[in-house]
């Protein structure tokens, strides 16, 4: 897919996006852990602690952003995914996989909703369409997603440490591109002290303002609905009979897969916001049925859903966002996310750990719940 001419600093915006998708370490991810001891309780416990640093500080970096540089904050959080890649290098306990996942964390609330921001600033100083634009952005890093994955499980196949030191390396690459995005945007002016503003803007979010408060609800629950799959692709794959090498190509057809959703997306497909829920309960409630070689394919409708929800959710949210709030608006949608994401990952892990199964359609269950809820409250939202 060939990048079109959006100028200097959107290409960047795309290459160094685009660059930090290039994720090696996901095929291998849960071999690694395995590997070092962890049961599935234990990993779902890790990303329960990434979740609640994200919690504390998707906020205060997304109000640096805006109050000081989003071009500083997107760059220092490539900077931070490569230390906590580094450490997964190192790993050899669950406390060393913690560490990890504490400044993973903090990388991502660095870049979380600075990205956002620069991209939408820089496509209204060109009048280019945001939404369009950001959609082909998600494309865009689900094609580095596959390509990443299959070398990822090339490499992993050999030795499953060695794609997380490339992955430091990649990510350092990243924020030299993300170092040569100009600053640009409206950014926050204010005499109130940076906590008492921030905290002011977070209850504006959540509730000054209803319909944004539940478009953030809204997209927290879609992506949630589609993450509690992640921790469960790899013992689905393995229960199925299939050989680690074929993991990478298996990872990949997420990632093209999520391409037909965002592509959906940015050619104005008419799909209800609560629709995919429905598509990912539905792989849930199958592979919870039965895992095999023949079933565990249907792994890729929960894909279609994640390229649909992604592309589409801070776009959403961003249409009725202040400008000067911008990152601080989607950080606490960050947030959010996080919370509901933790606690949903927790939960089906600690069910899975006793069976695959069981976790899978107990998150069959839970999509049902959520697409009922916000079909009752759809006037809220839209």
């Amino acid at each position: 897919m060939k990048i079109p001419n959006y100028g200097r600093d959107i290409t960047f915006l795309l290459i160094e996006s685009t660059t930090t998708s290039f994720i090696l370490f996901m095929p291998v991810a849960y071999l690694l852990f395995r590997n070092i001891g962890l049961s599935q309780f234990q990993i779902g416990l890790t990303q329960f602690v990434f979740a609640i640093t994200l919690l504390f500080l998707e906020v205060p970096t997304g109000y640096f952003a805006d109050r000081v540089s989003r071009k500083i904050s997107n760059a220092g959080g490539d900077i931070f995914l490569a230390l906590a890649v580094l450490i997964y290098f190192f790993a050899s306990n669950f406390w060393n996989v913690v560490g990890a996942e504490i400044l993973f964390g903090i990388g991502l609330s660095l870049s979380n909703g600075a990205d956002s921001a620069l991209l939408r600033a820089h496509c209204a100083e060109k009048k280019l369409p945001y939404q369009k634009i950001a959609s082909r952005l998600q494309s865009y890093g689900f094609i580095a997603n596959g390509v990443g994955a299959i070398v990822g499980a090339y490499i992993g196949a050999h030795n499953i440490r060695w794609p997380f030191l490339l992955q430091a390396i990649i990510f350092l690459v990243a924020s030299v591109f993300a170092f040569q995005i100009r600053n640009l945007g409206v950014h926050r002016k204010t005499t109130l002290h940076p906590v008492k503003d921030a905290y002011r803007i977070a209850k504006y979010c959540l509730h000054g303002h209803p319909k944004l408060a539940w478009r953030m609800i809204l997209g927290a629950c879609l992506m949630g609905s589609t993450m509690m799959m992640v921790w469960f692709m790899s013992p689905s794959f393995i229960s199925a009979g299939i050989d680690i090498k074929y993991h990478g190509l298996l990872f990949a057809a997420v990632s093209i897969i999520a391409i037909l959703g965002s592509e959906a997306v940015a050619s104005n497909t008419k799909l209800k916001h609560t629709t995919p829920l429905l598509i990912s309960a539905s792989a849930y409630f199958l592979l919870g049925w039965k895992i095999s070689l023949y079933t565990v394919f249907f792994f890729l409708l929960t894909s279609f859903a994640r390229g649909v929800n992604t592309a589409r959710t801070k776009p959403y949210i961003q249409e009725i966002t202040p400008n000067d709030i911008q990152a601080t608006a989607i950080s606490v949608y960050g947030m959010l996310y996080r919370i509901v994401s933790s606690i949903l990952v927790l939960l089906v892990n600690f069910v899975g750990n006793k069976n695959i199964q069981y976790g899978l359609l107990l998150s069959g269950i839970i999509c049902v719940a959520m697409w009922f809820v916000f079909n009752t409250k759809k006037q809220s939202f839209e």
